[in-house]
């Protein structure tokens, strides 16, 4: 029986990890829909045939009423939408998602554990790092690299390549921290060299961020105030050093390029960057519209009518709230308040694997400066992923506080 759960955690993980792929390799295609949704009734199936053919659909946990609640929002605001065909797309696709992702959640429920789900993200990274690097060929990575020539976005986006096999990084490095599946750290070889010829200032920002975030959350929670203070010191020192071995690879002196005309815009010595100017454009729009906004994904439509580029805000907060409003942005960031305090408050549980869904979390607001995520199918297998931690912590905790009840304290899992 332990053999058959074996194997059949491993055929789940190799679907995950294509499905995660699709996500990235396939998004510009319109069939690519078809990829995650048939992955996803496979895992149904799968799980159907090792549970004696009975299928627990769950729609009505933490995770779908939430993410529910947005795609509504999204397809409610093609009311008042500038246009209200953008606002039922969005709304539309975040619902599609929802249904294929709550075909895969029972699984997991059933399972008790994210684990494999964190191996599928980090191995999808992996798979999409090689994938680029047969895309492009050897010759073609080396050129780049020579000519410090940053990726074009004919296979995906660069910051979004860059950031993807950043998140495998990060994944990993917490496994090393705990002497974990350590045979996959050969893999982290391609991802820099993957991050270095998308040039993405966001991905190296989350390479260090969360290595020194990861060392600082590392040891037991209710160690001393010394010996976090010690960690938090550890983590700055190793985010200084990573720093600066990073700056001495010519491989990356292209990223580093783009940092320094970033900050040559700040301080004035060269023209208002275009993503400086898209969040001034709709900030300027939140305040004429603060409650409900102008309609989910109709940034396209507020920078047309001001001569610019049909194209998104570059900015997760201010697309919210300059197409959502208040109300928008409220019900979407609500995700995040309701995990990040809800798994700090039991990070003592299964901390291990609750200290990386926070690091990641913190991560990727901070990403949210400069991207729009909202209707990105990864974000919602992430808050999946988050939510199925947060619904296991608390029935440790609860566990927990029966045995306490029953007969004297005994620790969380770890």
């Amino acid at each position: 029986m332990r053999a058959e759960n074996k194997t059949m955690d491993g055929i789940i993980c190799v679907l995950l990890t294509f499905m995660i792929m699709s996500f990235y390799i396939f998004e510009t295609a319109s069939w690519g829909k078809y990829v995650v949704f048939v992955i996803s009734v496979l895992i149904m199936l799968l799980y159907a045939w090792q549970n004696n053919f009975r299928i627990p659909l769950v729609f009505t946990k933490s995770f779908h009423v939430h993410v529910a609640a947005f795609a509504f929002f999204c397809m409610a605001s093609s009311v008042w939408a500038w246009n209200s065909s953008l606002a039922m797309s969005k709304g539309t696709t975040i619902f599609l998602i929802l249904v294929s992702l709550s075909l895969v959640y029972p699984w997991f429920h059933h399972k008790g554990s994210i684990d494999i789900l964190l191996d599928a993200i980090m191995l999808s990274g992996y798979g999409v790092a090689i994938y680029a690097i047969a895309y492009y060929g050897p010759s073609g990575i080396l050129l780049m690299l020579d000519g410090n020539i940053r990726v074009e976005n004919d296979l995906l986006n660069a910051n979004a390549l860059g950031l993807v096999v950043v998140t495998s990084c990060i994944i990993q490095f917490s496994y090393l921290l705990k002497k974990k599946k350590q045979i996959f750290s050969i893999f982290m070889l391609p991802c820099l060299v993957i991050l270095a010829i998308s040039q993405s200032r966001k991905a190296l920002i989350m390479l260090i961020a969360g290595v020194a975030f990861l060392i600082m959350t590392n040891g037991n929670v209710r160690s001393s105030f010394f010996r976090k203070f010690f960690s938090f010191i550890v983590g700055v020192a190793t985010a200084i050093l990573l720093l600066q071995i990073l700056l001495q690879l010519e491989m990356f002196s292209g990223v580093f390029e783009r940092f320094e005309t970033l900050f040559e815009s700040i301080e004035g010595t060269r023209g208002e960057d275009v993503r400086a100017i898209y969040r001034r454009i709709g900030m300027q729009q939140f305040s004429k519209t603060p409650v409900l906004g102008i309609g989910i994904g109709n940034s396209l439509e507020l920078l047309a009518s001001v001569g610019e580029r049909r194209t998104y805000l570059h900015c997760n907060f201010v697309e919210l709230l300059a197409c959502g409003g208040i109300v928008g942005f409220f019900i979407y960031y609500f995700i995040y308040a309701r995990l990040l305090y809800g798994l700090w408050k039991n990070r003592a549980c299964r901390s291990e694997v609750t200290n990386l869904c926070i690091v990641l979390m913190v991560l990727m607001l901070i990403m949210d400066y400069g991207m729009v995520t909202y209707y990105d199918k990864q974000q919602y297998l992430y808050f999946m992923c988050f939510f199925l931690q947060l619904d296991f912590v608390k029935k440790d905790h609860d566990n927990e506080a029966r045995r306490k009840l029953k007969r004297g304290p005994k620790k969380c899992m770890i």
